[in-house]
């Protein structure tokens, strides 16, 4: 049985949180109330969804548990039912449409396969107004297929997530549902984007992992290069080598060399896995200006955050989370780990990066928008200015090293010629050696001895390097003064209090409503923000849904007053946000049984915010 619901869609969202939880044993627990027992059910955020009526012992409670799973069905229908109608609910079970999925069926036959550039995908609208997606093999056979989507722009982020993950290995896992198996593919923040239909089993549906995808490679040709022989190069001295190199230099005619335009790929798009493109979050209004953090609910239906650096740039982003509470807890993980260099990692897409901040298992909580990596400056290399006369002494230098029997120099072996190496010039018909350039060398060195070790060798001075006349800096161009942006709407709007456990609108409170109402008569373009929370009495669940009736009372009050209700967003916040401390008496408690209002312009900027009421240092809550 469920708790009581303030509209008909939340009760709905109550029923489909229960059919989707509902076979998961681990979601439930035995509690007791003054003597009695009943068991409980819990969604993925551990609150409760449902309960049981009472029982007298808990192991009376714990046997309602296979009936609530649906493991067994009551004794009086399967009795009843002969054992071929009993196969027959079995396979209709696995077939029957789960979670927000439909039966496989009606996934088979959309002709529209490939569209938008997504191989062997197509997209459909059922009759129930919701929006799919189906992945089928080259055979027409569905692969995948996707829950129902309220939009069409949400059902095309999660075929495009689909396609980004469906060839990763460690996407992929199995759940096994009444003696059936289904292949199911998550995203890098582990929420479930497709599943598979129903294989008899686990080996049938593992056959589906891309590990286990038969791929053909073709064999490559062998490719045999002739090495060509090693010839040994005479043994010379180092600097005899030097000086001769030095002395035979040979400056070629300049050949001009016609260097193409260098292409510049283009920047990789910014759009991967479950993130939104980095614009998405750049314009988002900061909600925790401690941490310059802004949490937000994009038009698709998903809830993200972003951090934002000092200069106003986003520094790390998140992906889609279907429920704020899991979007706030991984929020908390990344802000921990947010100045710890050992737990980023970098993602390199050519000259591009993305740095990867993950906890500490290893798994994803964020990455930052595409980097460009910054020019590394090339140094430049000046060479120095060598003198003849420095040249001719380290010629003479070299002679030290040249043995007194009679020289013999063997010229290197040329270089090996490629196929794209320059045209070969013949030799000059002259017969020109490039050795008979070591006989001028030898002069000069006969001359040196002959006049004697000890006389000095003037040293060439390299001529001063040429100095650059300053040049003047140009003259400022005056930059016109700034005008001054026009300021926003007057709202001296307060927050607005409620009685204990109640969620009507008090008549002190009707004047804060009204005059946000003219507020938003008077600019057509704002909206409205009702975020409301209670005092710490009661339970999560009781007060996460009193919280949100307060919420609906004050915009339906703003609707009464002629505001349409898409210009208004309400949150409920239950008891999870104190503004004062929950004191025994209602000194403190008061302050926090409250709706804060707040206005944004069309950019989601804050126009203005409440003012809060006065509380004593002593009563307030520690932040």
């Amino acid at each position: 049985k469920s708790e009581g619901y303030p509209q008909p869609a939340a009760r709905e969202n109550g029923i489909q949180s229960v059919i989707k939880n509902r076979e998961n044993k681990d979601f439930y627990s035995v509690k007791e109330d003054n003597g009695k027992y009943y068991l409980s059910l819990r969604a993925a955020n551990y609150r409760e969804i449902a309960r049981s009526c009472s029982c007298d012992s808990e192991a009376e409670a714990l046997a309602i548990m296979p009936f609530a799973t649906g493991e067994q069905i009551r004794k009086a229908v399967v009795v009843a039912a002969p054992v071929a109608a009993v196969a027959a609910v079995a396979a209709v079970a696995a077939e029957r449409q789960d979670d927000d999925y439909l039966a496989c069926r009606e996934y088979e036959g959309h002709n529209d396969a490939g569209i938008d550039g997504f191989a062997n995908f197509a997209k459909f609208t059922h009759s129930n107004e919701q929006h799919y997606f189906v992945c089928y093999d080259d055979h027409g056979k569905v692969i995948f297929r996707s829950e129902g989507y309220t939009t069409t722009a949400a059902r095309d982020n999660g075929m495009a997530s689909v396609n980004k993950n469906r060839d990763l290995e460690e996407r992929y896992s199995i759940m096994e549902k009444l003696g059936r198996y289904f292949v199911i593919l998550k995203a890098g923040n582990h929420q479930e984007i497709a599943r598979s239909c129903p294989y008899e089993s686990e080996a049938a549906a593992r056959a589906t992992f891309p590990s286990s995808r038969v791929a053909v490679v073709e064999a490559a040709p062998v490719v045999v290069e002739t090495i060509a022989p090693v010839v040994e190069e005479p043994v010379i001295a180092p600097i005899a080598v030097a000086a001769l190199a030095a002395a035979a230099v040979v400056i070629p005619e300049p050949v001009a060399e016609v260097v193409p335009e260098p292409v510049v790929p283009p920047a990789p798009v910014d759009v991967e896995d479950d993130y939104l493109p980095c614009k998405e979050y750049e314009t988002q209004n900061i909600n925790d200006k401690v941490n310059n953090v802004s949490m937000f609910k994009h038009s698709n239906g998903q809830y993200y955050f972003a951090i934002f650096n000092t200069d106003g740039s986003v520094r790390i982003r998140s992906e889609g989370f279907r429920a704020a509470q899991d979007r706030d807890k991984e929020l908390s993980g990344a802000l921990k780990n947010l100045n710890n260099p050992d737990m980023y990692s970098v993602i390199r897409k050519g000259e591009y990066y993305i740095s990867v901040l993950k906890d500490k298992t290893g798994r994803e909580v964020g990455r930052s928008c595409m980097q460009k990596d910054k020019p590394v400056p090339v140094p430049v290399v000046v060479p120095p200015v060598v003198a003849p006369i420095a040249a001719v002494a380290a010629v003479a230098a070299a002679a030290a090293f040249i043995p007194k029997e009679e020289i013999k120099v063997t010229p290197p072996p040329p270089p090996p010629v490629y196929e794209a190496a320059a045209p070969v010039v013949e030799e000059a018909a002259s017969g020109f050696k490039l050795w008979w350039l070591l006989i001028p060398a030898l002069l000069l060195l006969a001359f040196f001895l002959y006049r004697g070790c000890n006389k000095e060798v003037p040293v060439a001075v390299a001529p001063p390097l040429p100095v650059e006349t300053p040049v003047a800096a140009p003259t400022p161009v005056p930059v016109p003064e700034a005008k001054p942006m026009a300021a926003p709407a007057s709202c001296d709007l307060n927050w607005i209090l409620f009685d204990f456990n109640k969620s009507n609108i008090r008549d002190d409170s009707k004047k804060e409503l009204e005059d946000m109402a003219k507020i938003l008569k008077e600019h057509k373009d704002y909206v409205g923000i009702l975020k409301a929370h209670t005092d710490a009495k009661g339970g999560d669940a009781y007060n996460d849904a009193l919280s949100g009736r307060r919420a609906t009372e004050a915009k339906s009050y703003l609707t009464s007053l002629g505001i349409e209700a898409g210009r208004i967003k309400t949150t409920a916040s239950g008891k999870g946000d104190p503004f004062a401390k929950n004191t025994e008496d209602d000194a403190g408690r008061k302050f926090n049984r409250r709706v804060e209002l707040s206005i944004q312009d069309k950019d989601g900027k804050n126009v203005c915010q409440s003012i809060p009421p006065t509380v004593s240092a002593d009563l307030k809550a520690k932040q």
